[in-house]
């Protein structure tokens, strides 16, 4: 074999000319002259629009080489911008590939060409303007279909941190920096909605993430063009459009997006979850402030359903946590027993327990004044473990207030679980007596419980072991699952 060598080599005219299939998404050619408007100073930046031309106008520095434009992956921009925001010196390209002629103004020089020229490499010939302040370029016959253009221009500015008009109307920036009270991290700027926005509740997982000001697409998702759909999500919320958005503005010192589009970060997965954890961080600072500075009634009031609804399953969660030495909890968590547990109704949706009103319930009340049973839901009328005959002493004593989640709601060291009794073993923890026993039957209710076995008798007695309390049932036809209460019987 011959020691030879070779290497690496670019066939330009391919490159040039396959890199108009680079870009996936319409939208680069207007987020790209953005960008390189802010980069150049400008505090706004003014676009025209019609069938035929794209004007896009700005009071930046101004291009001090031309050449900069038309030189593939050169950005020409000073060394600060690019340890900043890595430019990649491949953006522009897509104004050459979105329209058939190309007009750029800026400090008394014109470069006027067919963009078919620019692209086959053909020399352009620069000649003078009267345009000495920032830049006028201008595209023309471009393909952007206008009612899109338009769509994607307010988009575009939703985050943008500079002024930005179109056909001489501002575009409002609700997402952008100087719009929003937030927190610097050390990731970046972050705006909670629930949080930041001073209303208290609700915090939302939806989270719209900018980089450089633009927004950012999720997983390659066109969220873009379909908003919050699929975009970044953070384990603090509920899923649900009409409750706002986070806005999260990354550093583009740390967090580069994919060439050419730069819509999609890189190593997504990795980035969602900083996002997710510094989010959770800063909503943990916030509480604890607000736990110091409200009374236990307001702060449970107010930031209860975030450690509680949003941290299901995590008994340890540190959310979940700073309740603890708070001894009062919203009622809304305990619920009455208000009907039979089994019905006889063919409406599926047949609910026996109700939340308690709203309000707090304080620890010294459930110790003196409640009991409080730890009850898992009812399963099937003919389960031998079902809880019914707990169910059923329930209904018939005020007093008896129902837990059928405990994990999903509480810190694991939480002081309710010295105030609750657990019913698991029903048959033991309570006594069952009939009076009278009329017959016993099945039942086909037509409802989600098919057929169950019941009791008919002219009364029945169910004692509560603990405490010694009877209560006895002597009205209403009694439908019960006989299997469970009285598996002798059937």
């Amino acid at each position: 074999m011959n020691n030879s060598t070779i290497q690496l080599k670019v066939d330009e005219t391919k490159l040039v000319t396959n890199l108009r299939h680079a870009f996936t998404l319409r939208s680069n050619v207007i987020s790209e002259l953005m960008q390189n408007a802010r980069r150049a100073g400008a505090t706004e930046i003014c676009l025209s629009i019609d069938d035929q031309h794209i004007i896009v106008d700005d009071n930046g520095c101004g291009i001090d080489d031309f050449s900069d434009l038309l030189t593939v992956a050169s950005s020409g921009w000073d060394a600060q911008t690019i340890a900043d925001e890595s430019p990649f010196g491949l953006g522009f390209l897509a104004a050459l590939y979105a329209c058939q002629s190309i007009q750029i103004e800026s400090r008394g020089t014109l470069l006027r060409a067919s963009t078919e020229d620019i692209l086959n490499q053909q020399m352009i010939t620069l000649s003078s303007s009267l345009v000495h302040v920032g830049t006028t370029i201008t595209l023309l016959q471009h393909d952007y279909p206008l009612e899109s253009l338009q769509e994607d221009i307010v988009k575009l500015a939703q985050g943008f941190p500079i002024k930005v008009f179109l056909n001489d109307s501002e575009i409002a920036r609700p997402h952008a920096m100087d719009q929003l009270h937030g927190i610097e991290t050390e990731i970046g700027f972050f705006h909670l909605q629930g949080i930041h926005d001073g209303k208290g509740f609700p915090v939302v997982k939806n989270t719209q993430v900018y980089l450089q000001g633009l927004p950012i697409r999720y997983n390659n998702e066109d969220t873009f063009h379909r908003r919050f759909n699929h975009n970044f999500l953070i384990d603090l919320g509920e899923v649900g459009l009409s409750q706002g958005v986070n806005i999260v503005h990354l550093d583009s010192k740390q967090f580069i997006a994919r060439v050419p589009d730069r819509d999609v970060l890189i190593d997504s997965k990795a980035v969602e979850q900083q996002i997710s954890s510094v989010a959770r961080t800063v909503c943990l600072e916030h509480l604890i402030q607000e736990k110091q500075n409200l009374s236990p009634e307001d702060f449970v009031n107010r930031w209860w359903q975030l450690a509680h609804t949003y941290t299901r399953g995590q008994t340890n969660d540190v959310f979940k946590a700073l309740f603890n030495d708070i001894e009062l909890i919203p009622a809304h968590v305990l619920s009455t027993v208000t009907d039979y547990p089994y019905i006889l109704k063919t409406d599926e949706d047949c609910q026996y327990m109700q939340p308690c009103e709203k309000g707090l319930l304080s620890k010294q009340s459930l110790q003196t004044d409640f009991q409080v049973f730890k009850l898992d839901a009812l399963m099937d009328a003919n389960y031998e473990e079902s809880n019914a005959i707990a169910y059923l002493f329930a209904y018939r004593v005020d007093s008896v207030l129902v837990l059928p989640e405990l994990d999903d709601i509480f810190h694991k060291d939480h002081w309710i679980y010295d105030c609750l009794e657990v019913i698991d073993k029903p048959n033991e923890q309570f006594i069952f007596s009939f009076n009278n026993i009329l017959k016993t039957a099945p039942f086909k209710t037509g409802a989600w419980v098919d057929t169950i076995e019941v009791i008919f008798c002219e009364s029945c007695d169910v004692q509560h072991q603990q405490s010694g309390k009877t209560v006895t049932i002597d009205k209403d036809a009694f439908v019960l699952p006989a299997r469970a209460i009285a598996p002798n019987l059937v």
